[in-house]
This record gives C-alpha cells, structure tokens and sequence, in this order.
C-alpha cells in the first residue's frame, strides 16, 4: 500500500490526490479475488481514506471476521467491494527494439534469463529492465532508476522493450502530461509517476 501523491493522481487521471495505492495483493489474504494490484482505496465502510494512515486506522478497529466495504477507483471507474477482515489483515493492512523512450531519457531492455540471473527476480516476474536513466531527464525526475524493472505501464502489462516504448510514445501522443508505472525495485512493487517530455 502506498499514499497517492499529486503526481501519481494525475497520472492515474484524478482529480485530487486522495486514498490508497494497493501496489501489491498478498496471497491467501482477504483481499486476494476482490482487490486489484493499481486500485486506489478510498473509502472504508463510507469514511473517506485519505492516506494509508487512515487505512490502518480503520483496519485496525474492525472487528475481526467482519466484512468492510471498501471503495476503489479501478480503471477510471468508482465501484464498492467486499473484504473480509481477518486477523492477518490486522496484522499487516495490505499485507525498444527501440529501446530509448524518446525524450524521456530512459533505456530498455529485456528482462531475460541472465537479468533475471543478476537482479535475483525469478521467472513469475515479467516485464523490462531499465538498463539506464539519463540524468536530468523526465525519468529521473520521475525517480526511475537503473535495474528498477517496469511490470505495467497504466494498467497493461509490458513483456517487452518494444512494447514498453510503444505505450510511452503513445502517452505522449496523446499529450498525458504523465503515466503511471509499476516497477518492481530490490523485490517490491511500487508506482511511479513517469513524467512525459
């Protein structure tokens, strides 16, 4: 879980910086088949979640065994979920063939076997290597780092450099002053708001 700063609401196309970033599902938690990795919680049983403070607050204060209705923003769209609150949910909340992204200044490559090899990700992870990040540029700033290894970017899955590169390009076709991206760094996932030109 993380906060929702301005730049990754914007990315996301809302229209303040508000709720929780679910950057990650547990296996075998109440949450696995309701939840979805890029939700964005914002509200628990109708109290507004700001932040992933209020989130835990509210956790913590159901009673085990009860059901939550949470609200989420998916894909665009508002819709209410039902999540069972378990002990362990107490516990732990949550618990390019053209390789160069143009003017964003980032380098692709694929994630292969010795990659993976190297960054010690296994082969359920998919996905492309960020081989480097040129200095100064949009990524930078972004917070993209070398070795950091994009999953998606907005809500699609990304397999290869090519295909990573296409989506960026056709973000800045479309003039989206941002897009957000999942990139999994030192073993966890996390989004990152990347800047476009």
């Amino acid at each position: 879980m993380q906060a929702v700063t301005p730049a990754l609401a914007k990315a996301m196309g809302m229209a303040e910086s508000r709720g929780v970033l679910v950057d990650k599902v547990l296996p075998d938690s109440p949450a696995t088949g309701k939840l979805q990795q890029g939700d964005v919680i914002t509200a628990f049983d109708g109290a507004a979640i700001k932040n992933p403070r209020d989130l835990a607050a509210k956790v913590a204060d159901a009673q085990s065994g009860s059901n939550a209705t949470l609200t989420v923003m998916r894909g665009g769209h508002e819709q209410s979920v039902q999540v069972a609150i378990g002990s362990a949910a107490k516990e732990k909340t949550a618990a390019a063939e053209t390789p160069h992204g143009g003017e964003v200044g980032v380098a692709l490559a694929p994630l292969n076997e010795q990659a993976r090899d190297a960054l010690g990700v296994d082969a359920s992870v998919k996905g492309v290597v960020v081989a480097e990040v040129k200095p100064g540029s949009p990524a930078a700033e972004s917070g993209l780092q070398a070795n950091d290894i994009i999953t998606r970017i907005g809500q699609d899955q990304v397999a290869s450099p090519a295909a990573a590169a296409a989506k960026i390009r056709a973000a800045e076709q479309a003039h989206k002053g941002s897009i957000p991206l999942l990139v999994m760094r030192d073993g966890s996932p996390q989004y990152l708001a990347l800047q476009l030109g």
